[in-house]
């Protein structure tokens, strides 16, 4: 096999990885924003950094998470925000920060009173009252502490010695860009964290799709016209941005999603309980109509690398004799097993991955190919 041909292989294969990594993509981000998995994991990170002995009411966290500028971009109230702007988080901080101040202040001079000594004056700036808070163990304590104490009481620049306005507006700067470097740093530990479910649920996909690599890599070495078709589809991918591509395919996976709900809800609904003829009659009528619906999804998705993929009818004949006899058929497993692991591990690199990949193989092969394809 020439190199041209193999590298008309290659690209067949990394449409197919390109395209149902875009599969994946949706797949994931639809769990992740109904299970609320980077809220939670935002919130989560927080509390454990600003930890306080005390715990509930005073976390400092706490206090934040409900300030009217955080509860403002919450979605629902019992959905943790999936992202706070930078300089929401600080104004919210410092005003939390001036509060735990003005509460320290109170008790003290609770407890002046109490003891028989003299309250003192209430009325200090907003920076003084941040000061102040420094001074309330119960939300201040341990590393959470250290990093405030790092980011506020370092030595600020020679104009905001001696203005507090100036002061105050520094340590809301520091607050700020601290922030912003988190969900930097956030974004890469989110991604380790979902990594493994990424690999579980493109597992499952690609055996529901029958995504073999090595079965893929066979079809394509023996077929011109499976490679001829899988370059015409990887340079019309080429030539869009992956926006465009994801845009498209998000529309037709949210189609195929409604239709399904649709079907499987409120056609299910107009059954008269008790009425098991009619319900199992119009069960089966759906399940039909929605295996079509996948179907043309899928048509839809992959267009001209349908046949690469898929439980054909001479897969289903394969699965079926080795199953019946497991002794002979015990190569064809584990060549299954290889090639739809292979693919599972080829979506953890994500779709952006795939198509910038795509694009450079498409790039080389107009250098070697340069008047079409060499057979």
């Amino acid at each position: 096999m020439n190199f041209p041909i193999i590298l008309d292989v290659a690209i067949g294969i990394v449409v197919i990885y390109f395209i149902t990594s875009l599969i994946m993509s949706f797949i994931m981000e639809y769990i992740i924003v109904r299970r609320n998995w980077r809220g939670e994991f935002l919130y989560d990170r927080l509390k454990e950094m600003f930890y306080s002995s005390q715990g509930g009411y005073y976390n400092l966290i706490e206090k934040v998470y409900r300030h009217p500028l955080v509860t403002k971009v919450q979605q629902y109230s019992y959905r943790k925000p999936e992202n706070i702007q930078s300089h929401t988080f600080a104004n919210a901080f410092m005003h939390v920060m001036t509060e735990i101040g003005k509460e320290t202040e109170l008790l003290e001079n609770q407890s002046n009173i109490a003891e028989g000594k003299k309250a003192k004056p209430i009325g200090m700036s907003q920076n003084e009252y941040v000061d102040k808070a420094f001074q309330n163990d119960k939300y201040l304590d341990g590393d959470g502490k250290r990093i405030i104490e790092s980011l506020f009481l370092q030595p600020p620049p020679a104009d905001a010695k001696n203005d507090d306005e100036n002061a105050l507006t520094w340590r809301i700067n520091n607050i700020e860009q601290w922030y912003a470097d988190f969900q930097l740093r956030l974004d890469y530990l989110f991604k380790r964290e979902v990594k493994w479910y990424i690999f579980i649920f493109s597992l499952l996909l690609c055996s529901l799709l029958n995504i073999d690599t090595l079965d893929i890599y066979y079809k394509l070495t023996h077929s011109a016209k499976l490679r001829d078709q899988m370059v015409l589809l990887g340079e019309e991918y080429a030539s869009k941005t992956y926006i465009e591509i994801k845009t498209e395919k998000d529309s037709i996976l949210k189609n195929m999603l409604n239709s399904i709900k649709y079907k499987m809800t409120y056609q299910l609904k107009t059954v008269r309980p008790g009425d098991t003829l009619l319900f199992n009659k119009i069960l089966e009528e759906t399940l039909n109509k929605t295996v079509e619906s996948i179907d043309q999804s899928k048509v839809d998705l992959y267009k001209g690398a349908t046949d690469l993929i898929g439980w054909t009818e001479v897969e289903r004949t394969n699965v079926k004799n080795a199953i019946n006899n497991f002794n002979s058929g015990f190569l064809y497993w584990l060549l299954k097993i290889i090639g739809i692991l292979l693919s599972s591990f080829a979506l953890m690199f994500g779709a952006p991955f795939w198509h910038e990949y795509l694009k450079s193989m498409l790039a080389i092969r107009k250098v070697i190919q340069p008047k079409g394809v060499v057979k």
